[in-house]
Order: C-alpha cells, then structure tokens, then sequence
C-alpha cells in the first residue's frame, strides 16, 4: 500500500520518552483524538498501528496515551520489535487501511454491522459469518441494545445466509422478553430511517423468513414421552433429589409418557413426603398444558432458510417452563444434528443466557446441555449466539468457548473482567461505562484487533419506540404464528403421506437393489408360515402350493439379500475400525460386548481426544453421557429400516470375529 492509502491527516508528533509497546502523542492544536481511536506511526521507514487508551488535557496542550498494536508488513500486522522515537510522526489512518489491517472481511463476503466508532471518517464494518462457528457473546447492561444489535445481526444473517441460499441455515431465537417479533415489519421510526441512509440502507420487513410459536396462537408443545435426562430439566437445582428418585422409579424404562409417571408415582411406596411432593410437580406439568401428544419436533422447527422465533412470554410454569423448554430444544436439535436428520446448519439465539447457564450451580442440567453445545456443537454445525447482562454471571465454561465477543454498555464492576476477555488496557475498558446505546467493544477471529463499533441502525421494527404501531403488530405477529401453525400441518401431512405411500410390487426376479423388504413379505405371508426369520414350517416345504412355493421362493430370496447387505455392512464398518488403528479395538470390543458404557469407563481405553475422533468419523456416538457403537446406525443404512434384535447380535459377532481376524 502507497502512504496515500495509509496516511490521512497528521495528528500530531510522538513526544517524550517511548518504547516497544508505548508511546505519548502531542497533539497539534486543530486536532482532536479520543479514546479508543486508531492511529499510525510513521518513521525509521516502518509503518506502525497504535490506539489511543487515555488523554491529558490542559489549557495548552493534549497529549495522548498510546498503545502499539503491531508493524504493518504487506497488509499484515506482525509483533513490533524495536522501540518508536521522540519526533515521529503520528497520522490518522485511512478507512481502506484499517479494513486491510483490522477488519479484514469484505462487503461481499461480510454482514454489514456497523461502522468503526473511533474514527473521523465512516469506515464500514463488516462481519465475517464464518466466525459465527465458534459462537458469540453479546453483553450489555439493561439499555445497553444488547437486543438491538443482536437484531442487526439477525437481519444480515437472513440477507446473507438466507436470501442468497448459499449456505443453507436454521435460526432459532428463544425470545425472553418478547423482542425480536419486529423483524417481520420495516422500520417506521423517523430518526433511525435517516440514520439507515448513513448506511445506504433502506427500512425492511423479513416477513418471508419468520416463523412463530408462541402460547397463545401457535403452543409449542414438547413430548409428553420423559426420559430420565429429560426430567431433570423439570427440577431446579435444590430439588435434583427428586428428580433422581423418579429416575429410580423408571428402572430400565427408557422413556415414559407423562400420565403413566404420575399413576406410577400415585402408588409408590416412597416415603409419604417425598411422593407428595413429585406428584405436585408431575402433576403441575401434565396439567399445564405444556407437553402434549401433538408436540413439535426439529423437522418442524428447524426450517432451512427460516428464522424461528419461540416467543416465551406466558410460558406455562414460568421461569421452570422456560427454562424446561429452552433446553428440552435445544437438546433436540443437539440429538437431530448427531443423527444426521438435519443437515442444515442450526444457529441458537439465547437471550438473558445467565438464566439457562449461571455461573454458579455444577449440578444444574440446562447448565450442562448449554456446556455440552458450547463445547461439542461446533463440529456438528450447531453455533450459539448468547446475549447476557453481565459475563460474571455467565458460566465460564460458556465464554471460553465463544470466540466473537461483543461488548456494549457495562457496570463499572464488569469491567475487570472485560479486560481479562477482550485483553485490552482497563482505562480503555472504561469507555463501555459511559457509551450510547449500540456503541461496542466487537472481538472476532475475523478481525486482527478488538475494534470499537457502532452498530447500525436497524432495517425491521422495534416491538415498542416511536413510529410503532402496537396493535397493528401485534395483529401481525398473529398473523405469521397462525401460518406457522398451518405451515407445521402441512408439513406433518406430507411426512405422514410419505410413511404411508404404497410400496411398488417387486419385478419377479428382483437384484439386490430392488429387493422387497421383510414387511412385504410378511405382509404378503399366509398364516401358516411363521414371521421373522424362523425357518418356514416343514409340512408346508413337502407340500407348497404353486402359490406358496413361488411366495417360499421369493422369501429365501430376499433373506439372502438381506444377509448379503448385512455382511457387506458389518465388513465395510470393520474395515473402517481397522484404518483407524489397534489403540481403539479395545474399547470397540467393550461395545461389542455391551450396549453402551459410560464415557467415564471409555477414558479407560482411550483419550479423550480419540473418543472426539471416534465420534467424528461416526464409529461411535455419545448419548446422555454414554457412548455407543454405531453398528446399529450402519445396519440401519444398509437396509433403510431399524434393524430387528437378532440381526444386531449376529452383526456383533461378526465384526467381533472380523476385528480378532488378521
């Protein structure tokens, strides 16, 4: 880049002692710096990036205090090595430079949030959607716009990922407060349509790419079917003893429909207390309209190219049903994605996330499921975008996992813990205590250096404000969930019609890829020959009827079929072990030998570093703290239906002879 591409205007001369990382500015008269604001350093025939971190101002002078943010080589920022001397100069940069140096992402490529904040001309920021896969943090005090900019980013979201179809992508917004249901109208306010043309932006309603739940028009009931990890979600972190006691009146159980829980409750021997207390709380769950038999599934919810919005105002149970739903979702959409049933990628907006994953609790499972997503989601394509109050009352093991943090206004006592985030000096942490709403603090791997931002305004509507019509959009928002209500029939119908639709008679000498499966045939069974696999009755091998030899001729055949499928399956899924190397057949076997371990006793086989590869290459699969082999799931591939017990067991033999062979 030439000195006209770097270089602005001069600002003023480096003065007094200076060094490798610091350096004191004195500003000439006409100028004026803050806080904050970017400048280089030009002398020795090098090109250095600073920023401002504190002033001194008097009648006569000012000089400001800066950091060294690195020497530019090729668009590039390097480590700075060699100290800056009294006298050289110090310019502001310009807006093409700092988008080479600092924000690296272009407008094609980027969404379009902002602008820098500290800086005298408008210099564009743009986010790279790429850095949505190791999740964001938003944080702001109450009034902060930590909403707002959440919503700005939602809406290049639905123009980037969206519109253009390029990469195919679910957003689920969980919205506490009721906040985001704007998005399906343009924004009316008078002054933030004027701020838009700064902007070359125009108002814009997304109404094409909203979907709404909600309790009062479209409920979105979940499962009445309770899985032991599914009913500690019901409890809080005072009452998990409960919850363990309903796990061990399940037994072995699998899963339980709500009703059968509560009779089975009702008649337990537990001690009278305990029991009355488990029938209060089942009871206020099945009575509360909250689970029912037409609950929503991730097929429904999860639309590629929609933003859904769960509006949880009125929520039954409250603060618990809230906190029920939220992680009862978001572990089904876990599960879908390691099943490979959604193959789009999922983006979970979690406002006032502190509720869902205090800092405080250990034991707390919507903390944990929170966690497990935080740590294992973004493999599966499954990223989170979490809005907080305040990073200290968010669990930890949450923020060290999102890269992209995004720092509005802040509490004074906040700030310690920024600077530990962000990494940056206190006395420029400080400017969040005093910032308008939607001025931040933005830190992405995009990005070379934390930038401070303002956020544009927004293209959709605010719920309430100037220029809102309430009524008009509440009416509205009414409107879009009664569609999603009928767009969710159609789609169960479709699914249903699916499941039902007549099979096509088998040509009479079938190959192997247009075998008919054992449901045809046992369909087409008379009753004297006996289903499953068990060998056909012998009075009926001596005398067959043309009828019943032709229908006994077709069965071995198609039984052969299925055997080919399965040995090929079972070799294909050995073969893949093998590559993989002998450190692992030991916990394969383990499986084998079992239907599932703890990841506790799989850590005594491998690491868990393995165990993450295992995963990933789809040998294995993790489910609610146990891991399973995926024989099961390559049996299922091979003969486009769930494979029966039997051929389970004789396929673990199989690959067990097969892994021992050489």
């Amino acid at each position: 880049m030439t000195l006209e591409n770097i270089a602005r205007d001069k600002v003023g001369d480096v003065f007094g002692k200076a060094g490798v990382e610091e350096f004191t500015v004195h500003v000439l008269e006409n100028k004026t710096v803050q806080k904050g604001q970017f400048l280089v350093v030009i002398g020795d025939n090098r090109i250095l990036l600073a920023r401002v971190v504190d002033l001194q101002t008097s009648m006569k002078e000012t000089l400001a205090e800066c950091e060294i943010l690195g020497e530019v080589e090729d668009s590039q920022l390097v480590q700075n090595t060699k100290p800056v001397r009294a006298g050289f100069e110090v310019y502001n940069p310009t807006g093409e430079f700092l988008s080479k140096v600092v924000t690296r992402t272009s407008k094609d490529e980027g969404l379009f949030v902002g602008s820098i904040l500290t800086h005298p001309d408008f210099v564009p920021v743009y986010y790279n959607p790429k850095d949505f896969r190791v999740h964001v943090l938003v944080s702001a005090t109450t009034g902060g716009g930590k909403s707002y900019t959440l919503s700005v980013f939602i809406e290049e979201l639905i123009k980037k990922t969206m519109i253009d179809q390029k990469t195919p992508t679910s957003i689920l917004i969980f919205d506490v407060h009721d906040e985001y249901s704007g998005l399906i109208v343009p924004n009316l306010n008078k002054k933030q349509i004027e701020a838009l043309r700064e902007f070359n932006l125009e108002p814009t309603g997304f109404l094409d790419y909203i979907l709404i739940f909600d309790w009062e028009n479209n409920p979105p009931h979940l499962s009445p079917y309770l899985t032991p990890d599914r009913l500690m979600f019901i409890f809080s972190l005072k009452e998990l003893r409960l919850a363990f006691q309903l796990k061990q009146l399940m037994g072995e159980n699998t899963e339980m429909h709500v009703d059968d829980l509560f009779h089975m409750v009702s008649i337990s021997d537990m001690h009278p207390q305990t029991r009355q207390a488990l029938i209060s709380r089942i009871g206020s769950l099945r009575d509360s309209g909250f689970l029912s038999d037409n609950y929503i599934t991730p097929r429904e919810f999860c639309v590629p190219g929609k933003v859904t919005i769960f509006r949880l105002v009125g929520t039954p149970l409250g603060d618990l049903g809230i906190r029920f739903f939220v992680a009862d979702i978001i572990r089904q959409v876990f599960e879908a994605k390691k099943k490979g049933e959604l193959q789009q990628n999922v983006i979970l907006v979690v406002d006032e996330a502190h509720l869902f994953a205090p800092a405080k609790g250990t034991n707390d499972p919507v903390r944990e499921i929170l966690i497990r997503v935080a740590r294992e989601g973004r493999k599966m394509g499954v990223w989170l975008i979490l809005a907080t109050q305040s990073p200290r009352d968010l669990s930890d093991e949450i923020i060290i996992n999102c890269s992209t943090i995004i720092a509005l206004r802040m509490q004074k006592s906040d700030v310690a813990r920024l600077t530990q985030l962000f990494g940056i000096q206190k006395s420029l942490a400080e400017v969040l205590t005093k910032t308008q709403p939607g001025e931040c603090f933005i830190k992405a791997p995009s990005f070379t250096i934390p930038i401070m931002v303002r956020i544009r305004p927004r293209q959709s509507s605010e719920i309430k404000g100037e220029g809102v019509d309430a009524e008009a959009l509440k009416e509205k928002i009414k409107k879009v969930a009664l569609n999603t209500r009928e767009l969710v029939s159609n789609l169960r119908m479709r699914h249903s019609a699916k499941l039902e639709k007549p099979r096509k008679e088998p040509k009479e000498t079938p190959q192997p890829q247009e075998a008919i499966s054992q449901t045809e045939v046992l369909a087409k069974k008379p009753e004297h020959i006996v289903a499953g696999t068990l060998p056909i009755p012998k009075a009926v091998k001596e005398v067959p009827s043309p009828t019943e030899g032709s229908l006994v001729q077709k069965q071995s055949m198609i039984q052969k079929v299925i055997e080919e499928r399965l040995d090929f399956a079972v070799e294909s899924f050995a073969s893949q072990i093998k590559a993989l190397g002998k450190g692992i057949l030991a916990l394969v076997n383990a499986l084998i030998e079992n239907d599932k371990i703890s990841i506790e006793h799989a850590l005594n086989y491998v690491s868990e570093d393995l165990i993450n590869s295992l995963v990933a290459n789809k040998v294995i699969r993790i489910e609610d703290s146990y891991i399973k082999l995926n024989l099961d799931r390559k049996l299922e591939e091979t003969l486009d239906r769930t494979p029966s017990i039997t051929q389970v067991l004789v396929a673990k033999r199989k690959l067990k002879q097969l892994l021992e062979s050489q």
